[in-house]
């Protein structure tokens, strides 16, 4: 009996990360032995992990030498880094940036070298016979210059063109793009949940917040984002689909980009969706940019324009999308 192949999850407690190890447990038990990566192994997230019966090893993105140790013997590994961690880290600790660097400046510095790290210690891993990148569309490159300040964007790709680019991982590498997390609302309602707006709400005048309030007698719920909430958007339900995209994606042809949708919505649409489920009325407007969180104003607005102007994957002519994956790769 031939032995196990070796799937191996860098950042096991994360969203993306644990989706995934969720999937292959229940669905594909016997396929991998599955080890999860994570920098602190004692953590209540690591243990829930481990728990599932996934091993469990410490390794860190910014330490080489402990990635290079915690992947040795994969065959099979899905990849991502977290840029919002250090964005809103940066934000919250300004004292840590240097002359002239912001927030979105000091978090792509350290994903970069994160991604760098992640490529030459997977192009030292002599078992390895695939790799999933999770990556996205730099609007920079798609947009030739228009949309330039979305970096954690931007640094995705170019960490994507590091893995294209190392000679012994050619025939091993595929990405996917995920989609707007369907549980953003839950998990970043600051950000992404309809609000109520009841007794006292901004005047919006002029496209600018005057800060004159008014009353609101209807008492609805709001949802104001940068998009103008009439394009379509893929949407991704993360813990339901996301497992089953990398592991089709294990099982094709290497070299492809798979745009991780579950549904294509526009905004308005989810808001339906959201406001029949809940039983209560809601309304779609379109945010300015003195609503989004100082220090990232421009990065938020210039990624909604980018996406409702190019789509997400940026206008790639190549990419793929679940419903081309075919019937016996899916499940």
């Amino acid at each position: 009996m031939s032995e196990k192949k070796v799937l191996v999850v860098l950042g096991a407690t994360g969203t993306q990360g644990g989706a995934v190890l969720r999937y292959l447990v229940r669905h594909e038990p016997n396929k991998f032995t599955l080890r999860g990566i994570t920098r602190n192994p004692a953590s209540q997230a690591s243990r829930d992990v481990q728990a599932l019966g996934v091993d469990i090893v410490k390794a860190d993105n910014d330490d080489l030498a402990s990635l290079k140790a915690a992947l040795s013997g994969a065959t099979h590994v899905f990849a991502n880094t977290d840029s919002n961690q250090h964005i809103f880290y940066a934000m919250k600790h300004p004292e840590v940036l240097g002359p002239g660097e912001t927030p979105l400046t000091y978090a792509r510095d350290i994903e970069m070298q994160q991604g760098r790290n992640i490529v030459e210690a997977l192009a030292a891993t002599e078992s390895l016979e695939s790799v999933v990148w999770s990556t996205l569309a730099s609007p920079a490159k798609w947009s030739k210059g228009k949309y330039t300040n979305v970096t954690m964007f931007d640094a995705k790709e170019a960490i994507g063109d590091l893995f294209w680019a190392e000679e012994k991982l050619k025939g091993k590498v595929s990405m996917v793009i995920v989609g707007f997390y369907l549980t953003n609302a839950l998990k970043m309602p600051e950000l992404q949940a309809p609000k109520k707006v009841s007794l006292f709400a901004l005047d919006m005048t002029m496209g600018r917040c005057t800060n004159q309030q008014r009353q609101q007698p209807d008492g609805v719920f709001e949802l104001a984002l940068l998009s103008s909430g009439d394009v379509l958007y893929p949407h991704a339900d993360v813990d339901a689909d996301l497992g089953s995209w990398v592991s089709a994606l294990f099982q094709a042809e290497a070299g492809v980009t798979l745009v991780g949708a579950s549904e294509m919505l526009t905004w308005k649409d989810w808001l339906k969706l959201w406001a029949d489920r809940n039983g209560v009325q809601a309304r779609y407007r379109q945010a300015v940019i003195s609503e989004s969180a100082t220090g990232i104003k421009k990065a938020v607005q210039e990624e909604f324009q980018f996406v409702d102007e190019y789509g997400l994957a940026g206008g790639n002519p190549g990419v793929i999308h679940p419903a081309d994956v075919a019937a016996e790769q899916r499940y």
